[in-house]
């Protein structure tokens, strides 16, 4: 598959994304946090709202690529290949076709089921995995990067997601590939600004080891000139929650716009372009005007007051997908930003996404341009 990924803003014209489906059944009280969801959704109401966000992309010219149907057109030993490594309990999956081998990809296979495929427990349970689910591959950006046209295997911070990298590069199939094996980095971390200049985010979810591995390849094919790197530090009372990535405070809506969470002025910023980053004097407003220009306009998440400002950062606000150059797609339960980018000339695309955030991520996080160019 060939991909491309120049700049936040430019034009979507392919991507991967994940329907919600039977893996979301797996969510039960005792594992859901496990799992990395803040509640239990509705599953039923969750696909509802996914369908309205995939049906936006296709009106505005999108190519929507879905990861369960992709998985369907691989062949039986890639998917054997994705799930021998996860094989703990040396089930004989080669006896099992196609579609048996997807659903087991996606919805991981309990104790129970395993047992009808020859699988002998020494204690009976209910409430076990030989393969955990993978609800998580609902938010595609991590598990995949692409910088121009490289693309990033990421390397997942939580056991939970570990899985979804393999899942991803099988469906993608790339043909220039960095494989991240020292260290952490995920997707939501990675944001290309213009071309040859990539924003990094690290801290809570990726880390030096990864992004310095990342950046020293990308160098090294040519898919990277300068990067802008920003410390994450978080001042949640629940860490990591709503500061995961960098798209969870931020967001570039237009070559002019720049969305945020005030906590982005007290962060550190450092600029890479040989060996050693640089920690700048300036944050990261000023700096983002050195490759965006001085009209570069920053706008605070919820107006800026203090309470609408953090309820719509929890909501994540600032993590619309960037289809075009002043067009996104947001959610609309952040009425106040969304008006915010409307007042300010950005064409605001909304749908319901009272379900999906119970996952912990907005539009820009279920999303994987392919094709962004």
């Amino acid at each position: 598959m060939i991909v491309k990924y120049t700049s936040e803003f430019a034009r979507l014209t392919k991507v991967l994304v994940h329907t919600p489906s039977d893996e979301i059944d797996r969510l039960t009280p005792k594992n859901y946090r496990d799992l990395l969801f803040d509640d239990i959704p509705d599953k039923e109401e969750m696909k509802r709202e996914h369908d309205e966000f995939k049906q936006i992309l296709r009106n505005n010219g999108v190519e929507v690529l879905d990861v369960k149907s992709e998985l369907s057109k691989l062949r039986k030993e890639e998917l054997l290949n994705i799930l021998e490594q996860y094989n703990y309990c040396n089930i004989p999956f080669s006896s099992l076709d196609v579609p048996q081998l997807v659903n087991i990809v996606i919805n991981g296979l309990t104790i129970e089921e395993a047992k009808k495929l020859g699988y002998e427990p020494a204690v009976n349970v209910d409430d076990e995995f030989c393969i955990p689910p993978i609800p998580n591959i609902l938010f595609t950006r991590d598990p995949g990067i692409i910088v121009k046209d490289s693309y990033i295997v990421s390397n997942m911070k939580f056991e939970a997601r570990k899985r979804e990298p393999s899942v991803l590069r099988a469906i993608v199939s790339p043909e220039k590939v960095i494989t991240v094996k020292q260290g952490v980095i995920e997707g939501g971390d990675v944001m290309p600004i213009v071309e040859g200049v990539t924003l990094f985010g690290f801290g809570v979810r990726s880390e030096v080891k990864g992004l310095t591995e990342v950046l020293k390849k990308l160098k090294e094919y040519g898919d990277l000139d300068e990067a802008i790197l920003l410390r994450i530090e978080t001042p949640e009372a629940r860490p990591g929650r709503a500061m995961i990535h960098l798209d969870s405070i931020l967001g570039i809506p237009s070559d002019d716009i720049m969305v945020y969470y005030r906590y982005v002025d007290n962060l550190k910023v450092y600029v890479y372009k040989n060996k050693e980053a640089e920690l700048q004097s300036k944050n990261l407003i000023e700096v983002m005007r050195d490759y965006l220009g001085r009209d570069l306009r920053p706008i605070r998440v919820g107006e800026g007051t203090y309470f609408d400002e953090e309820r719509e950062h929890w909501l994540l606000a600032s993590n619309f997908l960037t289809i075009n150059n002043g067009v996104v797609v947001s959610f609309e339960h952040n009425r106040l930003t969304n008006r915010l980018l409307e007042e300010n000339g950005v064409k605001v695309l909304t749908f319901r996404g009272n379900e999906l955030i119970k996952g912990g991520g907005g539009p820009r996080c279920m999303s994987l341009p392919v094709v962004k160019a």
